[in-house]
């Protein structure tokens, strides 16, 4: 069999690799645990795919990972962890739950954006160049604005059904005859 020199440039075409990886601002305000360990997999999986992943955020690693580097918020505000269940907050009723979740994340997103590791971010933002934000939609967008400053696109992830601000603000259909949000009645009929 004679070997054909396209015979060999296919073989190493198909045997090399590039790959582009990313550099990448996660920013979290929320201090819960059980909405973090929804991102957490995606965030590590994304850093052992070789991006490089900057995560602002409650819950640090207990031990480095290659490519993931922590911007630790951790104790700038009170734990939410164990301090009420959903119960709890469903007993406050749908204009009390709402002002709930908006005064809440809206006091820990101006609690996070003023640490001193958060201002430095900003402050120094011609050093640090972001291929993309990645941000929580719980309550208010505080950290939107990342996306301006670092002039990146942002993907906004949601932990949970739907809030009546969700499907607006990403472009979704928002019907609720057939679209259920967090604020709806359940019922298996």
């Amino acid at each position: 069999m004679k070997l054909h020199c396209s015979h060999v440039v296919l073989c190493l075409a198909a045997i090399s690799s590039v790959s582009l990886t990313a550099r990448i601002l996660a920013l979290f305000n929320y201090n819960a645990r059980s909405h973090f360990i929804m991102f957490e997999p995606l965030l590590r999986g994304l850093a052992n795919r070789g991006h490089e992943v900057f995560v602002v955020g409650h819950f640090p690693q207990k031990t480095p990972i290659p490519n993931y580097t922590d911007i630790n918020v951790q104790d700038s505000i009170p734990s939410v962890v164990n301090n009420f269940t959903v119960e709890y907050v469903r007993s406050f009723g749908l204009v009390n739950q709402l002002r709930f979740i908006w005064e809440k994340t809206l006091e820990m997103c101006e609690t996070v954006m003023n640490h001193p590791e958060v201002q430095e971010l900003i402050r120094n933002s011609d050093s640090h160049k972001f291929d993309l934000i990645i941000t929580h939609i719980f309550g208010p967008d505080c950290f939107l604005g990342f996306s301006h400053i670092f002039n990146a696109p942002f993907i906004s992830l949601v932990t949970s059904v739907a809030l009546p601000w969700t499907n607006d603000r990403v472009g979704n259909p928002d019907n609720p005859s057939y679209i259920p949000n967090f604020f709806c009645l359940s019922r298996n009929e």
